[in-house]
């Protein structure tokens, strides 16, 4: 199995895995999703909202991601937040007071609009949890695809230059001779690549090798979340080969 960073930042990562099989790379990104602790607020009291539904401002606070600097450190009854407007305005996923350690991930998230003679008052905890009891507690967006491979019929240059310009631009291009995919093509467009260009231009799938994405929505960055996704899935396997031991 190969393994190469095609581009990455704090938020998002694009991995390239060739010479591995889709059973495995779908595992990997169960466990990178559903198998990784994150942190979300789980328990909402509202002492004073005129804003909206009491059950719609709790269910948005849920879903406002935060990171904990050092999970060792979070007590297992969760750690205590509080969110207080009294003025009139937007109130802000910043807005909300966390204790040291906690930090809100993406702070300009809206969460109500405060009017006139109108209040927001709520205490709230939050806890460790895991993505498959819920979507608040997921660490990443995580997809992949196969690798697409661009097959050319016809060796005439003219001929494949008037192919390319007959079809959209956001199919296929031109450039020094070769022809290459857009960004926007997807695999449902491979087979209508085909007919539009009356078959000189084929595009095929490699079984074997993948293009995954790995886009943080808890805090961790894309490494930590490989990186995790990949011990999470180690600990499953290992936990059943002892149950398998240990029965038989």
């Amino acid at each position: 199995m190969k393994v190469q960073i095609e581009s990455a930042n704090a938020e998002k990562a694009v991995l390239r895995v060739d010479e591995a099989h889709y059973a495995l790379i779908n595992a990997l990104r169960r466990s990178m999703m559903y198998h990784i602790p994150t942190l979300a607020i789980e328990d909402v009291e509202i002492i004073q909202n005129a804003t909206m539904f009491d059950e719609a401002l709790a269910h948005r606070l849920g879903l406002v991601p935060l990171a904990w600097d050092d999970t060792d450190a979070v007590p297992e009854e969760g750690v205590q937040l509080s969110l207080k407007k009294e003025t009139p305005g937007t109130v802000y996923a910043k807005d909300i007071e966390t204790p040291d350690g906690v930090r809100i991930v993406h702070p300009d998230i809206p969460l109500t609009i405060v009017g006139e003679k109108q209040s927001v008052e709520v205490e709230a905890y939050a806890r460790f949890g895991y993505g498959y009891d819920h979507a608040k507690w997921q660490a990443a967006i995580v997809s992949y695809k196969n690798v697409p491979s661009v097959n050319v019929k016809t060796e005439d240059t003219q001929q494949l230059q008037k192919i390319v310009e007959h079809l959209p631009e956001s199919l296929v291009y031109m450039d020094n001779g070769s022809v290459y995919l857009s960004e926007q093509a997807n695999p449902a467009a491979y087979e209508r690549i085909a007919q539009l260009s009356d078959g000189n231009i084929v595009v095929t799938e490699d079984p074997n090798a993948f293009m995954v994405t790995v886009e943080s929505v808890s805090g961790l960055t894309p490494r930590e979340i490989v990186l995790h996704g990949i011990a999470s899935l180690e600990n499953a396997i290992e936990s059943f080969h002892q149950e398998l031991r240990d029965n038989t």
